[in-house]
């Protein structure tokens, strides 16, 4: 059997013989179609590696955008005794301590000198923040001269020192039924619009009542990481205070008060 190529597209196929006298000759030819008599396959192509090893393409790995990093320090203390008191009232000079704590970049020292107030000494332990926020503009002296460190924080001076010392400006609505005319409005309404404060069920604000030392920690670590806490920051820290119970409702915010935070919030 020979095979000859005739055209790109077909192929001739002899069977040779012979005859009786010896004589070879073809006894049969066939043109046979191309499709018939396929050409080889050409070689499959290649995949390069997957993964890295040993060259190749990588798949690359997708980046996930990581949240902003949250990072206070401790802003408040216990007590000699070793307790917290958080139904307690917080005084004025202990909120001005730690807005302070939270964003004077001056040491200590650079606010020793002459007192701004008749009340606030400068052996008193509070000094150096209350001179930090009287030149902040933080605080004024009453029409004494005084700066009544020791007094009950008010929810409205709480508003007014807090909305000063981070400068804020945006207003809520007014939904409450009993801060129209109070000279602090504007400030309680701002403070509000950051999410400090919220009112009562009865629709009422309460700007002169006072301020507990557990609601002011909440209202700030709320405005610090603007939301609630999860419970990956806080539940692995311990508290000391005896009158601190894991089952205290403010239990989170404290400890995160007490001990700060530095992390990325989940």
């Amino acid at each position: 059997v020979v095979l000859t190529s005739l055209t790109a597209g077909q192929w001739k196929m002899y069977v040779l013989g012979e005859d009786s006298m010896g004589n070879k000759s073809d006894v049969l030819s066939l043109t046979i179609p191309a499709y018939v008599v396929s050409p080889p396959l050409p070689p499959p192509p290649s995949i390069p590696p997957q993964g890295g090893g040993g060259g190749g393409t990588t798949i690359a790995k997708q980046e996930v955008p990581l949240a902003d990093p949250i990072s206070f320090p401790p802003f408040i203390n216990g007590f000699e005794d070793n307790t917290f008191r958080g139904d307690g009232f917080m005084t004025r000079e202990q909120f001005v301590a730690i807005l302070f704590r939270l964003n004077a970049e001056q040491p200590a020292e650079s606010y020793a000198g002459a007192p701004s107030f008749g009340d606030v000494t400068p052996d008193r332990w509070s000094f150096s923040a209350v001179e930090w926020a009287k030149g902040e503009g933080i605080i004024e002296a009453d029409e004494d001269g005084n700066f009544r460190p020791a007094d009950p924080l008010t929810r409205a001076e709480m508003a007014v020192m807090f909305v000063k010392a981070e400068k804020l400006t945006e207003i809520a609505e007014n939904t409450f039924n009993d801060i129209d005319g109070h000279p602090n409005t504007d400030d309680v309404l701002k403070a509000v619009k950051a999410g400090i404060f919220t009112g009562y069920k009865d629709g009422t604000f309460r700007p002169d009542g006072s301020t507990t030392r557990s609601e002011a920690v909440t209202a700030l670590i709320r405005y610090l990481l603007g939301k609630e806490p999860a419970a990956s920051m806080w539940q692995d820290t311990a508290l000391n205070f005896t009158d601190v119970a894991g089952s205290h409702w403010a239990y989170k915010y404290i400890v995160l008060a007490v001990n700060g935070y530095t992390g990325v919030p989940r």
